[in-house]
């Protein structure tokens, strides 16, 4: 070829060169936006996006480019065990191209694994049901061998508990009595200027009988106070209570309303009587019982009593004490223990009050509820 002709060719060359660059860079920036947008996919996990990829840059040089970006991040998914959306992804790049024997054969591994994941899961499952089964079964056996042995009682507290038939310690049925060995009472009238000690014995007792639903019984109280420690008035007093009680347990299974009656009985001696007259009164009030606190129990208890309006010289009355019980001894059915307890009586009367404080000691004796 002559000189002329080839110089000819080659600056006709450099000049479509020029006119028609080849796009190396954009197709490098193409290919890095696809790699972009298919992280973002698998962040996603959107088949839609991923196979809309594919479709984007499938009559593009950089498609095989992107088949394998996304078969590299589809093993990465199967390391990290999510087998789901790696099957999900095999399957787009099949769609796309049924001629990729790397994408079927990674399907038929991650078919294969999540088949045995699923079977691994369903035997465990199996499994655990059985042992719930075997555990409910040896639970029944267990009652039915409790409830032929023992019996089911419930306690003072509401709760139930089984115990031998014929050892039976516990019980709904729950009893109390008092002996006071010591009763020093503190008279005081104001309208008459009048003080004295007494010492006295007292006695009580009270019995409740406990379900689920409601706790009901009655306690009585006899006193009598005969000696006098701080003067010569020879009165005698005595009083005497008798009060039914119950209690609800959606309410509290601690707190009874009470309704009865009481009598505060004076007989004269041998100087003008100070203190009130015998006073008779029906009474109503409330009992919180079985609070207990470092092993000592406490009960305590306030009645108004309605009788005053029956006496001319009383503007009203009522009363309210405390006590606490120390228990020293279980034995079998039966707890002993010592109660110390203070109860204060007040009378309002025309011109004055009269407040009768009374202090007690007294050995106790119970059964055991629970």
């Amino acid at each position: 070829m002559p000189k002329r002709n080839l110089f000819k060719i080659i600056l006709f060359l450099e000049v479509l060169a020029f006119l028609f660059p080849v796009p190396v860079y954009p197709q490098h920036a193409d290919l890095s936006e696809s790699y972009s947008l298919i992280d973002a996919a698998f962040s996603e996990k959107s088949e839609e996006k991923l196979t809309e990829q594919l479709f984007r840059n499938k009559d593009s040089p950089g498609y095989v480019l992107c088949e394998n970006y996304i078969m590299k991040k589809i093993r990465q998914l199967v390391i990290a065990g999510d087998f789901e959306f790696a099957r999900t992804a095999c399957l787009v790049v099949i769609d796309n191209n049924m001629d990729n024997t790397d994408a079927i054969a990674m399907y038929s591994v991650i078919d294969d694994g999540i088949a045995r994941r699923k079977a691994e899961e369903e035997a465990q499952e199996r499994k655990k049901e059985a042992e719930e089964v075997r555990i409910a079964l040896e639970r029944k056996k267990l009652l039915e061998q409790v409830q032929s042995k023992y019996q089911a009682v419930p306690t003072s507290s509401g709760k139930s508990v089984y115990v031998r038939e014929n050892e039976s310690r516990y019980s709904s049925l729950s009893w109390q009595a008092d002996f006071g060995m010591a009763d020093i009472s503190m008279i005081n009238v104001s309208s008459e200027n009048y003080t004295s000690a007494r010492y006295g014995i007292t006695s009580e007792a009270s019995l409740v009988y406990q379900t689920d639903q409601i706790a009901v019984g009655a306690e009585g109280t006899v006193e009598f106070l005969m000696a006098t420690l701080s003067n010569s008035d020879d009165t005698i007093l005595s009083s005497y209570t008798i009060v039914p009680k119950i209690a609800f347990s959606s309410l509290s299974d601690r707190l009874f309303f009470r309704m009865g009656a009481a009598s505060y009985v004076t007989t004269a001696g041998s100087e003008k009587n100070k203190v009130l007259d015998t006073f008779i009164t029906p009474l109503a009030g409330i009992d919180i019982e079985n609070i207990t606190f470092g092993g000592l129990q406490f009960k305590a208890s306030y009645d108004y009593y309605f009788g005053h309006f029956a006496y001319d010289d009383l503007k009203s009355a009522m009363a309210a004490g405390i006590l606490v019980r120390i228990p020293v001894a279980d034995l079998e059915k039966i707890r002993i223990g010592f109660d110390v307890g203070v109860r204060d009586t007040l009378f309002i009367r025309d011109g004055g009050t009269e407040n009768r404080v009374r202090t007690v000691l007294a050995f106790g004796v119970g059964n055991v509820t629970e």
